[in-house]
């Protein structure tokens, strides 16, 4: 009974009694093709080689044998998924085709439910739910367990698999915004402690709601004034449109008028760099904006050639043959410097007063670029949690089967060359939201950041008054 069981579950809610025609459209040939294009592409383009304890080529050839064995296209994306999360890399990735999402996929809705998570205080907490359904799975209730297995326990085999991250806290933040994830029509069972201390168990079967979401602390607008403390807020949760731009040149005036503004760019998981180093220059006194250092792959046949004899001992005194032997294990870099910019802003219109930064783990590529840009300005604190660890540029590939198929390319450090990958840049303060105050509708981060710049203010003005 408990084999029958394994193998019902071990594809995300993969059930024999799934209600949902699961396509079966991907050939054993084409299969193969596609995992040895992404083999192929990461083999010359990925850049973090040297992070990896394991063999890629052998991980590629047990691969094979597996894909082979996927009986519908869900399970073959799945298992393509699991391949390139063994590259452990945010910028490292499989997207399913469109369709698959559209017709089979779902991780929020559930037939009469909707269910949204996040983690605080290592707690899987329901963070959102639909307005018909609150009374039984109230915001705030704490996931156990998960189709009888404790939730961690749960997280670590069955979700965590199939999703890429650079890092152990942006794992944690993919990992539990999907744990509930699997094919329309299939069960799932939670067992949850609601905020009273009750513990329930629930059946959902995964589909469709349209019920309206009910948030603990709802959506943020991009503008917000504090006019009790005269502290500006703004929210910028993506560097992907060129209008958040315009959006703080519409508030300046109001900015500039502030005791200081608080940041928050906790869910942003990037865009582009360019428009994020447009924000950037508003807060920063420098004329010239710097990035990240960058290194990529090279590739050189020849060196290649004669890397394959030597041996590290071979290597030791001898740039060249050191370099050879790098380019034959895929670890051999470039350095391209640190991009750099004009500051296009003009002076006046700088907001170089106390800026606090709010981060997190959701904060990745171009979110990271931007933290980048504005490091080593004594007027600016970053307040939160470690970011995602996760810069960098992918090589995208279509695949011929409709998935999106992403490769890093490109290695990325601080200004100085120190890493950041896999660790993420740390906050000046650490603090982390409270269970308790998120039951109470409290930002624990934002409260805190507004309280330090407020002593900010207060010991301004004492330093005033002594001297």
């Amino acid at each position: 009974m408990k084999k029958i069981e394994i193998v019902i579950l071990c594809f995300l809610g993969l059930q024999l009694f799934s209600q949902v025609q699961i396509p079966n459209t991907i050939r054993s040939q084409e299969k193969i093709w596609e995992l040895s294009m992404i083999w192929r592409e990461a083999s010359y383009n990925f850049p973090y080689f040297e992070y990896l304890k394991t063999n890629q080529d052998s991980i590629y050839k047990y691969y094979v044998k597996k894909i082979i064995e996927t009986k519908n296209d869900y399970e073959y994306y799945l298992t393509l998924r699991e391949y390139i999360a063994t590259f452990k890399d945010g910028h490292t990735y499989v997207y399913f085709p469109d369709s698959l999402i559209r017709e089979c996929i779902t991780r929020s809705c559930f037939n009469n439910f909707k269910l949204s998570f996040t983690n605080i205080e290592n707690k899987i907490v329901v963070s959102g739910t639909s307005q018909k359904t609150q009374g039984i799975i109230p915001l705030g209730s704490i996931i156990l367990e998960v189709d009888s297995l404790p939730v961690y326990e749960y997280l670590k085999k069955r979700i965590f698999p199939y999703f890429s991250s650079s890092s152990p806290q942006k794992q944690l933040k993919i990992g539990t915004r999907n744990i509930l994830m699997g094919i329309k029509g299939t069960n799932t069972f939670i067992k949850y402690k609601t905020p009273a201390g009750t513990i329930k168990s629930l059946q959902l079967t995964r589909g469709k709601c349209d019920n309206h979401w009910v948030y603990k602390m709802g959506r943020k607008p991009f503008y917000k004034h504090i006019d009790s403390t005269n502290i500006s807020i703004l929210t910028i949760n993506s560097f992907s449109n060129k209008s958040i731009v315009d959006s703080l040149n519409k508030y300046l005036i109001q900015l500039k008028k502030s005791n200081g503004v608080i940041l928050d760019i906790r869910k942003n998981t990037g865009g582009s760099s360019l428009i994020g180093k447009e924000i950037a220059g508003f807060f920063l006194s420098d004329s010239i904006i710097i990035g990240s250092n960058v290194k990529t792959r090279v590739n050189k046949t020849f060196l290649r050639t004669i890397g394959a004899r030597l041996n590290t001992s071979d290597t030791v005194g001898n740039g060249f043959l050191a370099d050879c032997y790098k380019c034959y294990h895929n670890i051999l870099l470039e350095d391209l410097g640190n991009a750099q910019f004009d500051n296009s802003v003009n002076q006046n219109n700088k907001l170089l007063f106390p800026i606090i930064v709010l981060i997190g783990a959701d904060n990745i590529s171009a979110a990271e670029e931007f933290l980048i840009y504005l490091s080593n300005q004594k007027h600016i604190i970053l307040i939160g949690e470690n970011t995602g660890g996760g810069n960098g540029q992918p090589t995208i590939i279509s695949l011929p089967s409709g998935g999106i198929v992403g490769i890093c390319s490109q290695y990325c450090s601080y200004v100085d060359g120190n890493e950041y990958y896999r660790i993420g840049i740390k906050p000046d303060i650490n603090v982390k939201q409270k269970y308790s105050d998120f039951l109470n509708g409290i930002d624990t981060q934002m409260e805190f950041a507004i309280g330090y710049i407020m002593n900010q203010e207060i010991d301004n003005k004492n330093s005033s008054c002594n001297k």
